[in-house]
């Protein structure tokens, strides 16, 4: 198995990976392009004592209260301006001042797309709640976050795309209506970073097929038909479950649901959590990872494989389950590379690192704090050294998205050379 790392600093200097970038558009194609989700969700109260602060703490919880808190990660403040800080009742362990930021603020997502740019990760997933489109508040922060994204994303030449989740029944109507908002009154692809593939805007759909969603076949296939018959037509990318090759496990077992998995155009399935470390991650690859990419070319779909740093929600839902904290161990980076290479071998050239920002599931890879005398007291959290990480940095794992990319371009130049 050929290790992410090696061989990538003499491709570098060679010239081999130069970013992507097209005369009008940004990102014409999906591929040999990293992508990484983007939650969006985190906004500050107007003051610490208040209960609106919407993901970093639980809903309703008292944010003085140290087990409100509902992230496992607490991001890295210090290159934020004053205006970008939100107080909050914490203090770190050296007495300063602990903060968190909001996605409502642009400076702030500008800056995280500047990062995306400066690690060359190629653009953004940007989730967009079927629970929030009901014209009230949550729709107008979930619209600010969305101009924030695309400002961000144009400063910077990245590229984004929708993904709606919570494709449940109940929420159809409302995804279609925004769509059709967004792309007839809004103009959203007509941004220049707007990501297109097959010459049409994307769209994202996650949970097609999963067993705690109550989406039909027939309601899947109506949704999908929608997209690619709008006045807009898009391209559609589905955030399926891991087993949708033999509607097991994760996947509803109805067999009408073998046929809309291979209408898509494009099939993502969900890894996070379904593996644990490498061993299993090995077997993943064997049983699912290489036979599904083989079945996706037999019916004309490409694929977009999903990795992920590592797992742990303690502080949000898994505490009434009791799950414990690091749940799933980074182990300094080693459990993503690890992903990165086998995907890799699998042939796979379209890469979607799950998350830019979940800190809620500890899946994060943006800059978080790095070790345990610099988080906030009385709180239980993980820092990404995780106690034994040498020369762990905040940035550890936007470099190691870094290095996946140009791994993902590697096979490009390779293949070039032969």
């Amino acid at each position: 198995m050929r290790p992410l790392i090696s061989s990538l600093i003499a491709l570098a200097a060679a010239g081999m990976f130069a970013q992507q970038t097209h005369d009008a558009r940004f990102f014409s194609t999906l591929n040999k392009v990293h992508v990484t989700g983007f939650q969006g969700w985190f906004a500050c109260a107007t003051s610490p004592a208040e209960r609106n602060w919407s993901h970093w703490y639980r809903e309703g919880a008292d944010p003085r209260d140290p087990d409100s808190l509902a992230v496992d990660v607490w991001p890295e403040m210090s290159e934020l301006s004053s205006e970008e800080k939100c107080p909050t009742p914490f203090k770190l362990r050296s007495g300063a001042p602990a903060f968190l930021c909001s996605d409502q603020n642009p400076k702030t997502v500008a800056r995280q797309f500047s990062w995306m740019r400066q690690y060359e990760i190629d653009g953004a997933v940007l989730q967009r709640f079927g629970a929030v489109l009901d014209g009230g508040e949550l729709q107008r922060r979930a619209d600010r976050t969305l101009a924030n994204v695309r400002a961000a994303a144009e400063a910077n030449r990245r590229g984004f795309f929708i993904m709606y989740d919570g494709v449940v029944a109940g929420r159809l109507d409302a995804i279609k209506r925004d769509w059709r908002r967004l792309t007839e009154e809004s103009r959203l692809a007509d941004s220049p970073a707007y990501m297109f593939h097959r010459g049409r805007p994307l769209v994202g759909l996650w949970g097609l097929g999963f067993t705690d969603r109550d989406l039909t076949p027939d309601q899947a296939a109506d949704l999908i038909n929608f997209f690619r018959t709008s006045r807009i037509p898009a391209t559609v990318l589905g955030g399926v479950p891991s087993h949708w090759r033999i509607l097991t496990s994760d996947s509803r077992p109805e067999p009408e649901w073998a046929a809309i998995y291979r209408s898509l155009d494009v099939i993502s399935p969900w890894t996070v959590g379904r593996f644990a470390n490498d061993m299993e991650a090995d077997d993943f690859a064997r049983r699912f990872l290489r036979p599904d990419v083989i079945e996706a070319k037999k019916h004309g779909m490409d694929y977009m494989a999903v990795a992920w740093p590592g797992f742990s929600w303690r502080n949000g839902v898994g505490r009434a389950s009791n799950a414990p904290i690091n749940q799933i161990p980074r182990r300094c980076g080693k459990f993503y590379a690890h992903q990165i290479d086998l995907i890799l071998e699998a042939d796979v050239d379209m890469l979607f690192t799950a998350m830019f920002d979940e800190v809620n599931e500890g899946t994060a890879i943006f800059k978080s704090t790095a070790h345990l005398g610099e988080l906030p007291l009385g709180v239980e959290m993980i820092p990404l050294d995780e106690g034994a990480c040498e020369d762990a940095a905040s940035d550890m794992y936007l470099q190691a998205a870094g290095q996946a990319t140009r791994a993902l371009r590697r096979t490009r130049a390779s293949e070039t050379a032969n």
